[in-house]
């Protein structure tokens, strides 16, 4: 029996597949035009690290006035499923590098990435120096493994610098926050300046003064009168140039301390103070958490070769307890590594003080696996161990 035409035409339209497309967006506080000129977008089917990596590569042009607060589509690539890498990099007019930040994806259908380039991570070099060699990248000004996507990858992401744009504080006379994928992004605003503008370091100036690096200018010099400014370098003081008289009214409201381990900075009087980030509860026994100046909590210490944590205290090897003179020494539930018995071994749940997993392994799903390339034991979610490698 012939089928009609017009229903042959029907049933090949309904039966067409929809050709994957991986779609990425970037958000970020850097200035467009003003801080990087372009956007370089790359996508790999192997890490970044491995020799000979290739891959494909789109670079578009600063949008001038466009939104990358909340969000600008750089690129939309199609046929991308599986595993991929993927880098974005914001550079400068020059070309050189701005800020950098490399995702690793398993997908097996349409997907949008959102890449959060945060002001915080320029200049933050990854691995950091005698530190976990997983955490290749940055985020939110902390170095983190590429599997990190944000709130809700909090397990390779670690603690969340924010919930809400309130976590974020007050950064200078016009700093606006939002809180983008977990990461506080802070970005000028001329609507908190009356009259003037927001400089890059979030200080208001009059629009005559504001221009290209103009941070350090006076920020009350009016026309005139008070030549000199009247900035008297006190954030709890809104200063003017009044009649040609320098005048400071007690400010009410945020401010920002200066101190990165602070939250909800509030002027006092003359006096800008916060509320400091606990890390009180963070740290394994034998081990201390501080704040490291991003809103989350830096695990350092622990117990060096020949002695091992008991009772929470250091003591010498020999003991009763041998909790870290050799592999198999140390307590239910955990692995030694690096001098400390850590729970974050592969096949062994990630360590919730730091998310973290040795040997290579990734932390997803609360569980240390293995990634693909690297040697099974166990892989992770959607790869098979095939010749003694995940794949």
């Amino acid at each position: 029996m012939r089928t009609p035409l017009g229903l042959s035409l029907l049933l090949l339209t309904g039966c067409a597949a929809t050709t994957p497309t991986l779609s990425i967006d970037v958000r970020t506080d850097l200035a467009p035009v003003g801080e990087f000129a372009r956007v370089q977008t790359e996508v790999s089917t192997t890490p970044f690290t491995s020799a000979g990596v290739t891959g494909t590569v789109r670079t578009a042009d600063a949008q001038p006035g466009a939104a990358y607060l909340e969000g600008v589509r750089v690129a939309a690539l199609e046929g991308i499923v599986g595993d991929s890498w993927v880098r974005v990099s914001l550079l400068r007019a020059d070309g050189t590098l701005l800020v950098q930040r490399t995702v690793a994806l398993q997908t097996s259908g349409s997907y949008l990435l959102t890449i959060v380039l945060a002001r915080s991570c320029a200049g933050v070099a990854c691995p950091p120096l005698g530190g976990d060699a997983a955490l290749t990248t940055c985020s939110g000004g902390t170095c983190v493994d590429p599997h990190c996507r944000g709130a809700a990858m909090s397990a390779s992401c670690g603690r969340p610098q924010c919930r809400e744009a309130i976590d974020c504080g007050a950064h200078g006379a016009c700093g606006a926050s939002v809180c983008a994928e977990g990461v506080c992004l802070t970005a000028p605003s001329d609507v908190l300046c009356v009259g003037g503008v927001c400089t890059n370091d979030f200080r208001c100036v009059l629009a005559s003064d504001a221009g290209p690096g103009d941070a350090g200018l006076p920020t009350d010099a009016g026309p005139g009168g008070c030549p000199g400014g009247c900035d008297d370098h006190d954030g709890c003081t809104d200063d003017a140039c009044n009649a040609g008289r320098c005048t400071h009214t007690p400010h009410v409201g945020g401010c920002d301390d200066g101190d990165p381990c602070t939250h909800d900075d509030v002027c006092t009087g003359t006096h800008c103070g916060g509320t400091s980030y606990s890390c009180a509860g963070m740290a394994p026994p034998c081990m201390s958490a501080t704040c490291d100046g991003s809103g989350g909590c830096s695990i350092s210490g622990g117990c060096g070769p020949g002695s091992t944590c008991s009772g929470g205290s250091c003591v010498a090897c020999g003991g009763a307890d041998q909790t870290c003179c050799d592999a198999g020494g140390c307590n239910s539930g955990l692995w030694c590594y690096g001098g400390v018995c850590t729970c974050a071994q592969p096949g062994g749940p990630c360590c919730p003080w730091d998310s973290s997993c040795a040997g290579g392994a990734t932390c997803m799903g609360g569980t240390c696996c293995m990634g693909a390339g690297m040697p099974c034991g166990p892989c992770c979610a959607g790869l098979s161990c095939l010749s003694g490698f995940c794949f």
